[in-house]
């Protein structure tokens, strides 16, 4: 690939990025998301070793998929701790402590049972505030609950990376990615277009499969162009996919041309 180089569009990118506030169910903290896109931004201009980190990160979790939440990480107790065998997994790019769903879920509903006997009362009673022993025994109880749930900090996983993000970080990700094609930038493009034609090549048979290699020279031809990256082994891997592709769409049509 290129040599690496600084993207002048980075700062401008930076500074100009707004995180609106989400009243949805467990909605991305805009600071945080903020403070991702800050880091990502900084690891896209710090050196070689961060950006292509950051590239693995991106070819790895997008595109977005809303279901690869984690639901229970292995070793979780659903108290918030581990076992002594694991680690509590952390936010490739944020550094926060994550937790499974489930775990968080049990923390927020039993919150949200107590304060719903406590208001029970207050009704009960005809009062419209809380006396001072049922606000203390709320607040002891979020003060016992680990700032990974109530801040729901649940984590996205990747079937290609072990490495986490947490929902700040994947919504300053989408954005950072979004940006940096709108910014026509061709490496962004390059790991986007690869990663495109990975997933089109799981589709294939074995038989029929592209070799990395080739994956590889397509994306970078369609990016960067032909120049001197075209030879005769380009041509074939284009004509190849091209092949696949006709083929794919000629038993589909016969699929449902018998259906």
């Amino acid at each position: 690939m290129e040599k690496f180089e600084r993207f002048d569009a980075i700062t401008r990118i930076r500074n100009n990025s707004h995180f609106e506030k989400s009243t949805k169910q467990w909605a991305a903290n805009p600071r945080r998301a903020k403070q991702a896109f800050e880091k990502i931004c900084d690891m896209w201009n710090k050196d070689e070793k961060s950006r292509a980190f950051l590239k693995h990160i991106i070819a790895a979790f997008l595109p977005y998929q809303p279901m690869n939440k984690i639901i229970n990480f292995e070793g979780e107790m659903g108290d918030g701790k581990f076992t002594d065998k694991y680690k509590q997994p952390v936010c490739a790019i944020l550094g926060l402590r994550l937790m499974g769903i489930k775990t968080i879920s049990h923390y927020l509903t039993t919150f949200g049972m107590k304060r719903m006997f406590i208001n029970a009362k207050m009704i009960t009673d005809k009062r419209n505030v809380y006396t001072a022993a049922e606000k203390k025994e709320l607040d002891d109880y979020i003060n016992e609950i680990p700032i990974e749930a109530r801040t729901s900090s649940f984590a996205y996983f990747s079937d290609s990376s072990d490495k986490y993000l947490s929902k700040e970080a994947m919504v300053a990700l989408l954005r950072f990615v979004e940006l940096m094609i709108f910014e026509d930038n061709q490496e962004i493009n390059f790991t986007i277009k690869k990663r495109r034609l990975s997933e089109y090549n799981n589709e294939f048979p074995k038989e029929k499969k592209l070799k990395e290699n080739q994956i590889n020279n397509i994306a970078k031809i369609t990016t960067y162009g032909m120049g001197q990256m075209l030879n005769n082994k380009s041509f074939e891997s284009l004509q190849k996919l091209k092949e696949l592709l006709k083929s794919e769409e000629n038993e589909k049509a016969e699929k449902n041309s018998i259906a």
